[in-house]
């Protein structure tokens, strides 16, 4: 059928059958693509779909639009970009409360609905609103009964007060996990059980899509208090605890292990002897509320969003709850996700730029296309991966992999793929494994998933190109799940005061990776996140104006087995010259010879000093006479062991990641804890401030610190040369400076910017500079008010000395953030300054005219010179009204009393 609106805009009615029920998940961009060629065929303003296999019982509910530009000429252009669809999920075994409400409304109204409110019917931000207003009722309700619980239950109220648990933590906690499972039993990995002709268990999938509604109605245990006797146990054994098998006594069914510390008891709280009986009302409503909602596993593309709760809007709902205590809390200001897309993909072409020789507009072309950012790399795309499909295949013969190459270098001419990303891929994929990347306030982890998705997707268009090239490539090791751990593992770091922020990341980086195994016989143990995603107050390395960390510990030095780095390298190079010297003999080349013999004689001199210090050193260690050993000597001595303690803490960090079960885990926990204590002990020691242990020791095992101290923690970034990290990137809080009173002393001992009313995020800028590489790239969208508020001078002086500003979007008054007044900008900057750079900015106010954020920030560059800012205000206008303004400055008279006769 066709429908007309009252603006003569015409939508088809369409139903596609496709050929297998899997298409219907699966081939999103098949079926978009389909439909958008049928509206250019038809010229039809958009689409109404059902896409349906054999079982027609559930099917896919869609909406395709044609998008439109209007270009520099106000002319419009159709079909220029690609056509966008929004689908709900509906049937008789998918929850359909959300598209039943949103059609209803508009088939009991007797006006016919314009194309725009047909469209918004099937908008994603809707959803997403809605879930947060029911999800934050949920989490208050919760926080109410376990307040109550409190106030009434001794044993419970000191517990909690013992382990330093808050009933805003252990809510948002609780609430988090049952989130987990029901995107785990989407899966059907969840209350596996046996087949009732074999006796075996089922294969993992086969478990109920509503395991947890399956519990609480009482289809797995009988129970009286459904937390205590159910969710506890759930949690806290059949997920958490490594078992011979994956069966589960106490609901005879198969459930997994998981791993990771989402489904450790908050704070380490005793649940076995603490009766913590919560009313099963509670979690009778908190699943009547779930229950209505579809939970996609699939995240969403720019072009294909699913109407339903997904991973990423997960993070939105969790994002704008981290602020929320009570019910006048309207939430914290969540960075909408094409913000976090861009900043993700500016920081990384900078920091390929800076790291490699490719062209800047050639990176440009490789991020984008795995960024999947426009329809003609999106469609080419599958291509690639017809070729990846291919390859994975055994026993290509030679002229199998001649047929493809020369196949994938068609597609490589056809989608216009950069030849200099091909000639350099093993640098590229190289450099996108190792990059180090932090969050000083991680929030919900949208920036460090967002970046660890880019990655990925990077990384993972490399492959076919790699496989070709190196034949025993082995196509497993480069799937989606194995890049994000290889990328979570190597190059992810984050940091947030708010011991909730970190809980919701690390939940947020679990579930990527469960995301992308369709069989748990693939997923291994979640990884142990808990020095990856810290908890602390990244702005400060300090307690009570005391440093806590010894920067000279970050020198790497031997093992106490065998000799120092230094002699070992004097002694190589002492072999290498000998060679050439008996080469030179041979041949009677006494001319070469002698400058060759002066450099052996000198290399043998300090070969035997360094011998002697070192033996020296170790006859010191070995217990010589304490009065031969000078005070130099007993602090070098001292600093060695604690560099090699550091080291150590380094190497217990990686295996840690991937520990599993309790013992482990708890052995590798109090190694880890004893070590950086130690460390810094000896700091507050050798500096004569014993008294600050004692205030320090209330902070031990406390979650969230008074301080953070990233060269300890993170001593493998700092730990190389050139340390740092390569990329800081992240949305900085707003906390005015009214607020901060108690921190301002702290901070004016530490940073250069510091002023009296500044807030907060101004330190974000300069603690990102101080931790970054030299050339590291940092990216922040914050508060605009530095670049003309008289507190943001100190800041502008020192971007223009020390750094070399990569581009500024000053967004204005332009509304940015759902729940926030504040005016904002994104700033990119290179660390080091460089004479002569230009900056990339936008004209913000030209963007409304385009459709979609990046392609209006790419259409209205315009660069300036650093040298062109001014320190009283940071004006970003063009080069014509800069040049203007110049003029006007060079006649000297003021513009109000010029005499202007037209």
């Amino acid at each position: 059928g066709t429908y007309k609106d009252n603006s003569n805009k015409t939508v088809d009615i369409l139903s596609v059958k496709l050929k297998k029920n899997r298409y219907r998940d699966r081939s999103r961009t098949m079926q978009r693509n389909l439909i958008a060629k049928w509206l250019e065929n038809v010229n039809k303003d958009g689409a109404i779909v059902a896409f349906y296999g054999d079982d027609p019982e559930d099917w896919r509910f869609s909406f395709v639009k044609m998008e439109y530009k209007i270009t520099e000429d106000f002319k419009i252009e159709k079909g220029f970009t690609p056509a966008k669809r929004s689908s709900f999920l509906v049937g008789k075994n998918e929850p359909n409360h959300t598209c039943k409400e949103r059609f209803l409304e508009m088939i009991i109204t007797e006006k016919n609905p314009s194309l725009e409110e047909i469209e918004n019917a099937f908008s994603v931000e809707n959803v997403s609103d809605e879930f947060f207003k029911e999800y934050k009722n949920l989490f208050l309700d919760l926080k109410d009964k376990l307040d109550i619980l409190l106030k009434d239950d001794e044993n419970v109220k000191k517990e909690f007060e013992e382990k330093e648990i808050s009933t805003v933590d252990f809510a948002k906690k609780l609430l988090g996990q049952i989130v987990f499972i029901y995107f785990l039993q989407k899966k059907g990995w969840l209350g596996v059980q046996r087949d009732s002709k074999t006796g075996k268990f089922k294969e993992w999938g086969t478990g109920p899509k509503n395991f947890l509604k399956k519990l609480h109605t009482g289809g797995y245990a009988n129970y009286e208090n459904f937390f205590k006797e159910i969710l506890e146990p759930l949690f806290y054994e059949a997920l958490s605890t490594q078992r011979d098998d994956d069966y589960y006594s106490l609901f005879d069914c198969n459930i997994p292990f998981l791993n990771g510390g989402l489904f450790e008891p908050i704070g380490g709280y005793n649940w076995k002897e603490i009766n913590l009986k919560l009313d099963n009302e509670i979690f009778e409503k908190i699943f009547k509320v779930f229950d209505r909602y579809n939970f996609t596993i699939k995240e969403d593309e720019p072009l294909d969003k699913e109407v339903a709760i997904d991973p990423e809007m997960l993070g939105k709902v969790f994002e704008n709850l981290l602020e929320v205590i009570d019910r006048k809390s309207k939430g914290a200001f969540y960075t909408p996700r094409e913000i976090v897309h861009y900043m993700c993909q500016q920081s990384l072409i900078d920091y390929l730029e800076t790291n490699t020789n490719i062209k800047r507009e050639d990176i440009e072309k490789f991020i984008n296309l795995s960024g999947f950012s426009t329809s003609e790399y999106q469609r080419k795309l599958i291509e690639l991966e017809k070729i990846n499909e291919q390859l994975s295949k055994a026993n290509i013969s030679s002229k199998g992999y001649v047929k493809l190459l020369n196949e994938q270098m068609e597609t490589v001419k056809n989608i216009n793929f950069p030849i200099s990303i091909i000639q350099n891929l093993e640098k590229v994929d190289e450099l996108l494994r190792c990059v180090k990347i932090a969050d000083p306030a991680v929030g919900s982890g949208a920036f460090p998933v967002g970046i660890m998705n880019e990655i990925v997707k990077a990384r993972s268009v490399l492959t076919p190109f790699m496989m070709v090239k190196n034949k025993d490539m082995d196509i497993e090791d480069r799937t989606f799940y194995k890049l994000k751990w290889e990328t979570i593992q190597n190059c992810l770091y984050g940091v947030d005061i708010d011991s909730s922020a970190v809980d919701i990341t690390k939940l947020r980086f679990w579930l990527s990776l469960v995301v992308d195994e369709e069989s748990m016989d693939d997923i291994k143990a979640l990884p142990n996140l808990d020095h990856k995603i810290m908890c602390g107050n990244s702005l400060l390395d300090e307690f009570e104006g005391i440093k806590l960390f010894d920067d000279s510990l970050l020198e790497t030095v031997e093992e106490e087995e065998g000799e120092p780095e230094k002699l070992k390298k004097l002694k190589i190079e002492k072999e290498n010259l000998k060679k050439v010297a008996d080469e030179l003999v041979l041949n009677q080349n006494w001319k070469e010879l002698k400058p060759i013999s002066e450099k052996l004689k000198e290399l043998n001199e300090d070969i035997k000093k360094l011998e002697n210090k070192y033996k020296k050193s170790k006859n010191q260690n070995g217990g010589a006479p304490q009065s031969q050993i000078t005070l130099s000597d007993a602090i070098n001595i001292k600093r060695k062991k604690s560099q090699q303690k550091l080291t150590k803490l380094k190497k217990l960090y990686k295996e840690y990641f991937n520990a599993s079960g309790k013992h482990d885990k708890k052995y590798y926990r109090e190694k880890i804890e004893k070590l950086e204590w130690e460390l810094i002990e000896e700091t507050l020691i050798e500096s004569g401030n014993k008294n600050a242990l004692e205030k320090l020791e209330q902070y031990k095992k406390s979650r969230s610190k008074p301080f953070f101290l990233w060269k300890l923690y993170f001593s493998d970034v700092f730990r190389r040369e050139n340390s740092g990290f390569d990329i800081v990137i992240g949305n900085p809080p707003y906390v005015r400076q009214e607020k901060i009173k108690e921190l301002k002393p702290a901070l004016e001992r530490n940073y250069k910017t510091y002023t009296g009313v500044a807030d907060l995020f101004v330190y974000f800028y300069e603690l990102g500079y101080n931790i970054l590489r030299y050339e590291g790239v940092l990216a922040y969208i914050t508060s605009n008010k530095w670049m003309r508020a008289n507190y943001g001078e100190k800041l502008r002086k020192f971007f223009k000395e020390n750094t070399s500003i990569k581009e500024i979007i000053d967004f204005g008054g332009e509304k940015v953030f759902e729940t926030a007044t504040v005016d904002t900008n994104i700033m990119i900057f290179k660390k080091g300054y460089e004479k002569d750079n230009l900056i990339s900015c936008v004209d913000f106010t030209k963007i409304k005219k385009y459709n979609g954020f990046i392609d209006g920030i790419k259409s209205n560059r315009f660069k300036i010179p650093q040298s062109d800012l001014k320190e009283n205000s940071f004006n970003l206008s063009p080069p014509e009204e800069l040049n203007l303004k110049k003029k006007i400055e060079k006649i000297g008279i003021p513009l109000k009393d010029w005499d202007i006769k037209i």
